[in-house]
């Protein structure tokens, strides 16, 4: 199991016959982007989840191209400012279907990952997982030793 997303796609159909070329997983970078683009800033300086954005957030740093019947409209290599101003002219329902397959195929790829790592071992066979501390089998205490 490589530490490292590589630069993956995997197509998702809509119901439509109409296809969406998404990536298949985000790196960290991608996903620290979306958390920025669907949080705030609140009172206190903390980041605050804005539930408009969130969808828009999703959508934005998964999706590389799309296949619609109906327009020849292409979104590749499309900023994500400029992917948003494309999808905010979409009607209500096609971006709620967008949506819906986006977050349909990140749950699929949670739980794939969550399955391939309960398959791999990272610990040496044979080895402990946790060396004990060199002072438990002397017994001295690591806290403070009070004498009388």
């Amino acid at each position: 199991m490589s530490r490292f997303v590589r630069p993956e796609t995997c197509r998702l159909l809509l119901a439509s016959g109409e296809s969406l070329t998404v990536k298949k997983r985000l790196t960290h970078g991608e996903q620290r982007a979306a958390y920025a683009r669907m949080s705030v800033a609140g009172p206190d300086g903390r980041r605050i989840v804005d539930t408009l954005q969130h969808g828009m957030a999703l959508v934005t740093a998964y999706l590389v191209d799309w296949h619609l019947l109906d327009d020849d409209v292409s979104i590749r290599g499309l900023s994500a400012d400029e992917l948003t101003t494309l999808l905010d002219t979409l009607e209500p329902e096609a971006f709620a279907e967008i949506r819906a397959a986006i977050e349909r195929h990140e749950a699929a790829m949670v739980a794939a990952r969550a399955e391939e790592k309960k398959t791999t071992t990272t610990a040496t066979p044979g080895a402990d997982p946790i060396s004990p501390s060199p002072y438990a089998s002397a017994g001295v205490s690591s806290g403070s030793v009070i004498s009388t």
